[in-house]
């Protein structure tokens, strides 16, 4: 279906469904294959996909909400909210938030300028913004972090042996919560602020570039925090 100057409404599609748009929203419900929807100036939303959804809009939120698959968005200027994806979700925009909740396979997401928060993805994040802050809740999986000026938050649950974390800002907290029976060979850093920890660890230069080593529980996954002017805290 190809509409230039309107919106576009499907539902009840028995198959895939290929929708284009350059004035208007599209709605797309009830798809038993895979979407793909692609809107120059318009929002796209997007529910009950049996399989897989790509999305391209350039102004306009993306939403999507239990899809099938794997789910693909890029939004050059506008938010992007995800919920109940049964793949991995791939996201990027430039202006506007992103908000991914309930992803059972591994979420890539990056912004330019906007917050970035997944809660509900046990199969790892990576993560990438250069104004807002990164908040992750009831995460697993490994996780590669960075932000250039915004806060990192991680509160983490029991996963695999081994999830690697890598967390690094220039300006902001970075504060991680773990299960207590973890185990990770810790490495902080920070040039201007405080290392805090509930765990037992080994904390030198605490009121200059302040760093922290050391094991937490049996150690033998790897811990790399890295904040150039904030505080970091790791706690259970």
């Amino acid at each position: 279906v190809k509409n230039d100057n309107g919106s576009i409404d499907v539902s009840d599609v028995t198959g895939a469904a290929d929708l284009t748009s350059k004035f208007g929203q599209i709605k797309a419900s009830n798809i038993s294959g895979a979407l793909l929807a692609r809107n120059d100036n318009g929002e796209v939303t997007a529910s009950k996909i049996g399989a897989g959804a790509i999305i391209r809009t350039k102004f306009g939120a993306a939403k999507l909400n239990d899809i099938g698959g794997d789910a693909v968005v890029e939004n050059d200027n506008g938010v992007i909210e995800l919920s109940g994806i049964r793949g991995t979700a791939k996201v990027t925009t430039k202006f506007g938030h992103i908000h991914a909740r309930d992803v059972a396979k591994a979420v890539s997401a990056e912004n330019d300028n906007g917050e970035i928060k997944v809660s509900g993805a046990p199969a790892g994040v990576t993560a990438k913004t250069k104004f807002g802050a990164i908040k992750l809740d009831a995460v697993g999986g490994a996780m590669d972090l960075s932000n250039d000026n915004g806060a990192i938050e991680v509160a983490k649950v029991a996963g695999a042996a081994c999830e690697p974390l890598t967390a690094s800002t220039r300006f902001g907290p970075i504060r991680i919560t773990i299960p207590e029976n973890s185990n990770y060979d810790l490495t902080a850093r920070t040039q201007f602020g405080k290392i805090q920890s509930k765990f037992p660890l080994t904390i030198e230069g605490r009121d200059e570039r302040p760093s922290a080593n050391g094991k937490i529980g049996r150690g033998g996954c790897p811990m790399r925090l890295t904040n150039d002017n904030g505080s970091i805290a790791i706690n259970p």
